[in-house]
């Protein structure tokens, strides 16, 4: 038995309620934990053995799929040939959130936890400038990335790697067309995010998709998973009154709301991308990131 089905993202798209939802079917197991470290490692650091000791030990071998739900998977450029020599019999799923909403969320992650520590709009500006300077973390080689985590990434965990990818994520054209450009259409599924909140339509594409029997589960529903505060190790909190503590939680550590500038500025990123999906993807459903609220 070889992991057949992959969640391959986006990232902070519901990635984790469909690994779930797909996990309570009788014939399909979900990697424990959800996502495995293996098909972005460079190929001396992967061992196939290992990663289906780690993540598929209590599988039966009698399930139809085994599940993997990697959100990195979707992002880097080597990762679909990958795939397809290691099972060219895969089923990929894709879930597309709309990308503005997605960096913002992704950003608010990583900047509640302490590892981002710019503003919004400071942090998507600087990977706008790297972009613009033809710069771009997915093109990486799998030795460089690697390379990256041990010398750049927080604490140089794995983990934390994507958290400068906050607006380089939502170019999600560049990333599904080397999948389109590797793997038969019918072998993977595009799912909008707001499909995810349906859970009868969603069923039926599900069950057509991987031609078996999907039943109803009790998950966790589709939210989003970051903590509504900004972690604060202030000393100030032993002696301040609660009354107090909650004006300065709420007022400078609360979760802001995304500006209208920064909108702005990701929807030009983002235009080309959007009329490639809809033009030769066909997925239509992503005209609607066209309009600002």
């Amino acid at each position: 038995m070889k992991t057949n089905l992959f969640i391959a993202g986006s990232c902070k798209s519901g990635t984790t309620f469909l690994h779930d939802f797909l996990g309570t079917q009788k014939d399909i197991f979900s990697a424990e934990p959800k996502e495995p470290y293996f098909f972005e490692l460079p190929e001396a650091y992967r061992d196939e053995k290992k990663y289906t000791e780690k993540y598929f030990t209590n599988a039966t071998g009698k399930e139809k799929y085994w599940l993997d739900s990697r959100h990195r998977t979707m992002f880097f450029h080597w990762i679909p040939k990958e795939i397809k020599k290691f099972n060219p019999n895969a089923k990929i799923i894709f879930i597309l959130r709309n990308p503005i909403d997605r960096a913002f969320s992704h950003w608010w992650m990583w900047y509640s936890r302490g590892i981002l520590k710019k503003s919004f709009h400071k942090t998507i500006q600087s990977e706008i400038k790297k972009i613009e300077e033809g710069v771009f973390e997915m093109n990486k080689s799998p030795e460089a990335y690697f390379e990256q985590i041990q010398n750049n990434v927080y604490n140089g965990r794995i983990a934390y790697a994507d958290a400068n990818t906050i607006v380089e994520t939502g170019f999600y054209y560049t990333q599904l067309k080397r999948f389109y450009d590797t793997f038969d259409p019918n072998q993977l599924l595009i799912l909008d995010y707001e499909e995810l909140k349906h859970i009868d339509a969603l069923k039926k594409k599900l069950s057509d998709f991987l031609k078996i029997e999907i039943q109803n589960a009790q998950v966790q529903k589709v939210v989003n998973q970051a903590k509504k505060y900004k972690k604060s190790n202030s000393k100030l909190a032993w002696v301040l009154p609660t009354s107090i503590k909650r004006y300065i939680k709420n007022k400078f550590f609360s979760k802001p709301e995304i500006k209208e500038k920064d909108k702005k500025l990701l929807m030009l990123q983002y235009k080309q991308e959007y009329n490639k999906l809809i033009q030769e993807l066909g997925l239509n459903f992503v005209s609607k990131w066209n309009k600002l609220d």
